[in-house]
């Protein structure tokens, strides 16, 4: 059972650079967008992004051990290039859907292991992108404190309750069961990013009016 549940967790973590890759290069061989170099280098970060969580399978027993597992390799990261070229990786599927994105991050070099928050921006957007229901813009909003590193992902989507809001960090949890799998997601995305930040002695909560969604991960500066 427990090796199930990592396996299904690190299918669904593939899932979305696959598609990401998938997208950008079926528009590149129809000639529906032009190749460009920070392009090119986007879809490279992915591709070494699931080559390290290939890693990642043969090293980790199971996510729910994660709690007891550090990350070691970690390094300095400039944030805001990070949520640039997450952003970047999906410019594709936002052109697509006709949804836009407004990022205000300020620069700040944060000391964490870089595919981990990687891959918490990319399961943050990727629901914002998801779940998105109206006409406003996603945004991004990245601010430091004198302690800690704040990281905004918010946008009008699906209604979430009082009662959701409580449990949607919650391994397997679906606002919507009757979505399925393929269309609404296995509900890991968010439990995995919150297994995440706590491993950098983080935070990550959600403040909501129902219809608007903010995501807010906080990462201490030291």
């Amino acid at each position: 059972q427990k090796r199930n549940k990592m396996l299904t967790d690190m299918a669904h973590e593939l899932r979305t650079p696959l598609a990401n890759i998938n997208g950008y290069l079926e528009g590149l061989s129809k000639g529906v967008i032009e190749g460009s170099p920070e392009l090119y280098h986007s879809l490279h970060q992915e591709a070494k992004r699931i080559t390290a969580m290939m890693q990642q399978l043969h090293e980790v027993k199971e996510w729910d051990s994660l709690g007891g597992q550090s990350y070691p390799e970690r390094e300095m990261v400039e944030i805001s290039d990070l949520v640039a070229n997450c952003v970047q990786l999906f410019q594709w599927e936002l052109d697509n859907q006709k949804v836009k994105v407004v990022t205000e991050v300020e620069e700040s070099r944060l000391f964490v292991h870089r595919e981990g928050i990687q891959q918490v921006l990319t399961n943050l957007l990727q629901n914002a992108i998801q779940y998105y229901e109206g006409e406003e813009p996603i945004t991004i909003t990245g601010k430091q404190t004198e302690t800690a590193y704040q990281l905004s992902v918010a946008g009008p989507g699906s209604y979430i309750s009082e009662t959701e809001k409580t449990k949607i960090f919650e391994r397997f949890y679906r606002i919507d069961p009757s979505r399925s799998r393929e269309t609404g997601g296995s509900g890991l995305g968010l439990a995995i990013s919150k297994e995440i930040i706590e491993q950098h002695n983080g935070s990550v909560q959600l403040d909501t009016d129902g219809y608007h969604n903010t995501f807010t991960f906080t990462l201490p500066l030291s």
